[in-house]
């Protein structure tokens, strides 16, 4: 206040020179004093801010070493109601043991994080229901509720109270079953329903919960406590779930449902199912099976893990290292990259990969390796990447193919490079060491050709 006192006066002074002598009010020169004084006054202020608070916390850090080292209860409770800094109060009610002053103190002080320390020490269940219902704070609620040991109030405010985690830690306190039961049935929160789930032990329950509940956690939490293995092969067999009817498949005994895997690998609708369902699979009984399945199954991931599955050591030192190294995020892009080289000359993992990969460059990698027409035209054709399309295009020998490019693709490069290989169609081929550079002359022209669109 004093430092804002003596800028104001220095202003006053300060204007009062602009007028005197009777000259013309400078009005510019007025503002300009006036900003001035007023940012010395916003400095000063800060100045004297900061340097008052490192003085209270020095104060406010003594005081506290004080309460520390107090043992006298009424010292104690003069802390606890009026001093100044709430980290003071706090510790102060921390070592009250009188339960008429905590609570006053978790009814009135002013701070949420001093009331939550005086409920955490009051035992009285009637006062510790008042504040689980009716304290503003959210936490101070939820504190209170921690205490309590009644049902039917802890069921109320499971259902009534408007904060999330007031409910759950009141859900998270309920041992009457009848009320679980009732929560994990009809409550909206699916994960209220999910925590009950997890606590659950009635077999016939669980199924009614994995069959009705809408939500997808909530199904899978119920599976993973099923141990019935009649009810999990029903739920593998039957739920129009995938999720649950993956896991009902991994909790199945491998050896008691062969018969089951072998129908889930030929006939779910879901990749993640049959996958696991190939891990169920009694590897030596079924070579066969997971040929057949390695060779016609559509997803990629399914025919590489029936490939690893397989005993043939050719089969496994080829794609082994692919499954470990394509099929898993932790693969870094080079050795994908090298994984793709490193593969023999397999059409139809190389197809898959040329077409579904999210790497345009793994795309292009499989696309040098692919000799099968039909892919390499799928590829040129709808890879929405125009480079993966030109490297497909040049490896193209189809003209039929070649003419639908020209009168269907957007990006004239395309077509032009189209164009010119129909129209060359029955000239040599290039050699192979002259395929890299001429793909090389393309995209710099290519580039060009995008610079000078962003010129215009």
């Amino acid at each position: 206040m004093k430092t804002r006192m003596v800028s104001l006066v220095l202003l006053a002074g300060l204007s009062a020179q602009v007028f005197a002598d009777d000259a013309i009010p400078d009005r510019e020169a007025l503002e300009r004093l006036a900003a001035a004084a007023a940012a010395d006054v916003i400095r000063r202020d800060r100045e004297d801010t900061a340097r008052d608070d490192k003085e209270k916390g020095e104060l406010a850090r003594q005081r506290v070493e004080e309460v520390l080292a107090l043992k006298d209860p009424a010292k104690l409770e003069v802390f606890a109601r009026t001093d100044e800094d709430s980290f003071v109060r706090s510790m102060a009610v921390s070592r009250l043991d009188d339960q008429a002053l905590l609570a006053e103190v978790a009814k009135n002080d002013k701070d949420q994080y001093v009331r939550q320390i005086a409920v955490k020490r009051i035992k009285d269940q009637a006062l510790l229901t008042e504040i689980a219902k009716n304290d503003k704070d959210a936490y101070v609620r939820k504190t209170a509720v921690e205490r309590l040991t009644d049902q039917a109030l802890l069921a109320e405010i499971a259902k009534n109270d408007k904060d999330v985690y007031v409910r759950h830690e009141a859900v998270y306190r309920l041992t009457n079953q009848v009320y679980r039961i009732d929560f994990v049935k009809n409550d909206k929160d699916p994960h209220i329903r999910e925590m009950i789930v997890h606590t659950l032990h009635d077999q016939a329950l669980l199924k009614e919960i994995v069959k009705n509940d809408e939500d997808s956690y909530v199904r899978q939490e119920a599976v993973q406590r099923i141990t019935d293995q009649a009810t999990l092969a029903e739920l593998a067999q039957n739920s129009k779930d995938p999720s649950v009817r993956r896991m009902a498949v991994c909790r199945l005994n491998a050896h008691e449902y062969q018969a089951l895997f072998e129908e889930t690998v030929k006939n779910d609708e879901s990749q993640y199912v049959r996958e696991a369902a190939v891990y169920k699979l009694n590897a030596q009984e079924h070579q066969a099976l997971l040929e057949e399945i390695s060779k016609n199954d559509e997803s990629l991931q399914v025919r590489l893990s029936a490939m690893f599955m397989l005993e043939d050591p050719v089969v496994n030192a080829e794609f082994k290292r692919v499954y470990l190294i394509i099929m898993t995020d932790g693969g870094s892009w080079k050795r994908k990259m090298e994984a793709i080289d490193d593969v023999p000359q397999e059409q139809v993992q190389l197809a898959e990969i040329a077409r579904n990969d999210k790497d345009k460059g793994i795309r292009i990698t499989a696309v040098k390796r692919l000799t099968d027409q039909a892919v390499l035209a799928d590829v040129a054709k709808n890879d929405k990447d125009w480079l993966v399309r030109l490297f497909a295009l040049e490896k193209l020998d189809n003209q039929v193919v070649l003419a639908e490019i020209i009168e269907n693709d957007k990006d004239s490069l395309i077509c032009k490079e189209a164009a010119e290989r129909l129209k060359n169609f029955k000239k040599e081929e290039p050699r192979p060491d002259s395929y890299t550079s001429r793909l090389a002359e393309i995209i710099e022209r290519r580039r060009n050709e995008m610079k000078e669109e962003e010129g215009k």
